[in-house]
């Protein structure tokens, strides 16, 4: 884990999640990091102010994405109100989205061009 609730409120100035959200998103954004980083972070990289900032971008990204979910219709897709036809995304769609949009939220601190997620050796 990179990042705590004490990041998310200091230092990412967060305020949309609550520090009860926090142990719900923190893992899955840690793993993503990890994932975008190769690994680097887990092998003793510097645990920096842009990865922390990520991680928080991520859980935020998350929780939002879950908060919409839970207000609208999940997976609605399309709903036409004469002769009612309702079209719903599958649950990859949905999680492809969810996934699309924290990796954005992580672009913002730790770039594709950052050494951390320099794909070669």
């Amino acid at each position: 884990m990179y990042a705590t609730y004490d990041d998310y409120v200091g230092l990412y100035h967060g305020t949309a999640l609550e520090p009860t959200d926090w142990p719900l998103y923190i893992r899955e954004a840690s793993a993503l990091v990890d994932q975008l980083t190769y690994g680097r972070l887990q092998k003793g990289a510097e645990v920096t102010d842009p990865v922390k900032m990520a991680v928080c971008a991520a859980i935020e990204s998350f929780f939002q994405s879950d908060k919409e979910a839970q207000t609208i219709s999940p997976g609605l897709k399309s709903e036409t109100v004469g002769s009612h036809s309702v079209t719903y995304e599958d649950a990859g769609t949905i999680t492809a989205r969810r996934r699309t949009q924290a990796i954005d939220a992580i672009n913002l601190y730790l770039p594709p061009w950052d050494p951390l997620r320099y794909a070669g050796v």
